[in-house]
This record gives structure tokens, C-alpha cells and sequence, in this order.
């Protein structure tokens, strides 16, 4: 679809949704694209610190689980509600278990990890998609792992879901391009509070 001026966001002027923004790189992630002059809204589960850091970064604050059925569409809607659009996505929350053999881990880690790190970016995609960014254009960008891309020991079944992730990447790219932009990084370990286990 041809993409009129006012249609494109200004560099700085977007509006971005970050998950799991309440700390770590999700946190850096916004503030930094709130310094850039997007207007952002952040989501995470927990609601003190990730109100705490929504204000001092000057953006909307969503207090919901990733995971969850219709955190995607609560998080698109407070971007509607708030901005009147979405222009990008960043899909960061991801839950990360404790280290062990893969067949040894738990049924709620399992399905919390493919929960939160596969389906709620897809969901996300999809939501940001139907509400409009679908038609006037966008980024999405996914924060995978370079577990995803190689083995790691007693990492198993978070570097599954990972490798799965970076493959929904590919095919959300196919699919959606070139109106809307679909990537992934692939961070190593990068010590913060929620990837405590791995140090």
C-alpha cells in the first residue's frame, strides 16, 4: 500500500510499545526511544517499578502479563487509547526459567516460556497489525537470544523458544513486509536481574 506523508511518522515521533519495560534491556529499550522523542508505552507485570519507570521516561505505563490471553490487545489498545495509532512494536518479555535438562523441566515452566516468549509476540504482531499498522507501515522487532541460534548447556528449553521465535521472525517478515519491517537481535547474556540464572 502507498504510504501518504502524513501517513509516515516523523524519525522520533512514533509510537512504540515495549513489553517487559519495567527493568532490564526492555527498560533501556524505552527509555531510550522515549529520549529519541517516541511516544511510548510500556508494559510489565510488575506495576510499582514499571509505573515508576513510565513516568520518569514521560510514557504510558500498561501493568499486564505478556503471557496472558488479551495482554496483546490491552497493550494495542492503551497505545490506541492513549496515542491514536502504533507504530512499532518491541517484543522483549520473555520468561526465563532456571537451568536444567530439558526433559526435566516443569509443565508450568514449559508452558509459561513458550507462552510468553513464542505466542505473546505473535499475538502482539497481530494486534498491532489489526489495529492499522498493518496498512500504514511499521517495525517490529523481536529480542531474541543467541540461544536461539546455538546450543547452550542446561538452557534448553529457553533457547527452543527462542530459536522458534527467530523463525516466526522470518515468516512475520515474509508475510508483512515490505510495508511493515520484521527483525530480530539476538543479545548474549547480558546481566540483569531477569537473567540472574545464567551468570
Amino acid at each position: 500500500m502507498q504510504q501518504s506523508a502524513e501517513d509516515v511518522p516523523r524519525p522520533g515521533s512514533r509510537v512504540v510499545i515495549v513489553t517487559g519495560a519495567s527493568a532490564g534491556i526492555g527498560l533501556a529499550i524505552a527509555r531510550r526511544r522515549a529520549a529519541l522523542g517516541d511516544r511510548v508505552v510500556m508494559t510489565g507485570r510488575n506495576r510499582g517499578p514499571l509505573e515508576e519507570a513510565a513516568a520518569a521516561a514521560g510514557a504510558v505505563a500498561i501493568a499486564i502479563d505478556s503471557g496472558a490471553p488479551g495482554a496483546a490487545d490491552a497493550a494495542v489498545r492503551g497505545a490506541l487509547d492513549a496515542y491514536g495509532r502504533v507504530d512499532a512494536v518491541v517484543a522483549n518479555a520473555a520468561h526465563i526459567p532456571a537451568p536444567g535438562p530439558l526433559l526435566g523441566a516443569a509443565d508450568d515452566d514449559i508452558d509459561q516460556v513458550w507462552r510468553t516468549n513464542v505466542v505473546a509476540p505473535l499475538r502482539l504482531v497481530r494486534a498491532a497489525c489489526q489495529a492499522g499498522m498493518g496498512e500504514h507501515g511499521g517495525a517490529v522487532v523481536m529480542i531474541g537470544s543467541l540461544g536461539g541460534q546455538a546450543f547452550q548447556a542446561d538452557m534448553g528449553l529457553y533457547s527452543a523458544s527462542k530459536a522458534a521465535l527467530h523463525h516466526l521472525t522470518r515468516i512475520l517478515a515474509a508475510e508483512l513486509g515490505p510495508a511493515v519491517r520484521v527483525n530480530a537481535v539476538a543479545p548474549g547474556l547480558v546481566r540483569t536481574e531477569g537473567s540472574r540464572v545464567g551468570w
